[in-house]
């Protein structure tokens, strides 16, 4: 009994320090960004420092990650290239509006999972409808009454939400068997190449990087995506990915606190409002998506 209380202790502070880790990359990559520094080629270095830490860690602690069962390379590929597609859009977002609204519009991804289970076949019922109103209701307060955000980055937020929603119904979907561990290296090693092939297209030869730049991402690389994710897989493990899910909303928080603290951002009443709207829905929607299914019986999504 007193090993499953430390087991789930741990678990809990391995989710809340992966979310912390997490909240602190849009506020030091939106720093570069004022810096005139280009989003894609710190994204491309920050992932493949993160890809080619965790390949060694797994390599020293847990060799058997690095092998992928059979006839799931390509769901793993597809999968890890929609989370690419996620980031890219992000770091674009991050160029045209604060940090803490398209962090805001990240926490609307727990609705596109729900939306995209109804699409699934699952049912919608009366609970999950008032679920997916509240973050309707929240998106308008946040993006439409002050008519001052720049639509091109509120689109590429969203856009954001989209395909990590989606990473995060096809992971479910594709890869219920495949270990976590393995999972994340690579994902993070296949959105590396991926970032690597835009940044050939759009620039042809190296970009040279500032001291600010090389700070960023070796920060963002070992400690908000190397570390980050190792904390997380080791919180699913520990507590489960339910529990884990129930957390998630607390890096929201985290990120607009830090975004309010170290760069001065402010959002009005109404986006406060908003805001709010969107973090309960993310949290009853993750409660409603982490509770078990019962046995022989496939009920309604409430």
């Amino acid at each position: 009994m007193k090993f499953n209380i430390r087991a789930k202790l741990t678990g809990r502070v391995f989710a809340f320090g992966a979310v912390f880790l997490m909240s602190l990359a849009p506020i030091v990559v939106k720093f570069g960004l004022r810096q005139a520094l280009d989003p894609i080629p710190l994204l491309t270095v920050r992932f493949w420092l993160a890809a080619i830490t965790l390949v060694i860690v797994v390599w020293i602690f847990d060799r058997s990650a690095l092998r992928v069962p059979r006839g799931k390379w390509l769901p793993l590929v597809v999968v890890a290239l929609i989370f690419g597609l996620s980031f890219i859009c992000y770091y674009v977002a991050l160029s045209y509006i604060d940090a803490s609204i398209a962090h805001m519009l990240v926490a609307v991804s727990p609705a596109v999972v729900l939306l995209l289970l109804f699409f699934a076949g699952q049912k919608i019922g009366a609970k999950s409808v008032l679920r997916m109103g509240l973050v309707l209701a929240g998106l308008v307060l946040l993006v439409g009454p002050s008519g001052s955000l720049n639509l091109v980055g509120v689109a590429f937020g969203i856009a954001q939400t989209l395909f990590y929603g989606a990473f995060l119904f096809f992971v479910e979907r594709w890869l219920p068997d495949v270990p976590s561990n393995t999972i994340t290296v690579y994902v993070d090693l296949v959105v590396a190449i991926q970032l690597s092939a835009v940044y050939a297209f759009l620039y042809r030869e190296w970009q040279p990087m500032t001291t600010t730049g090389w700070g960023i991402i070796i920060f963002t690389g070992l400690f908000t995506t190397a570390l980050a994710h190792f904390l997380y897989v080791s919180s699913v493990k520990a507590i489960g990915s339910g529990e884990t899910a129930l957390i998630n909303p607390f890096e929201t928080v985290f990120t607009v606190t830090w975004a309010a603290i170290f760069l001065g951002e402010r959002l009005t009443a109404i986006q406060w409002l908003g805001g709010g709207l969107i973090l309960l829905s993310a949290f009853l929607i993750s409660r409603r998506l982490a509770a078990p299914l019962p046995v022989q019986k496939r009920p309604s999504t409430n």
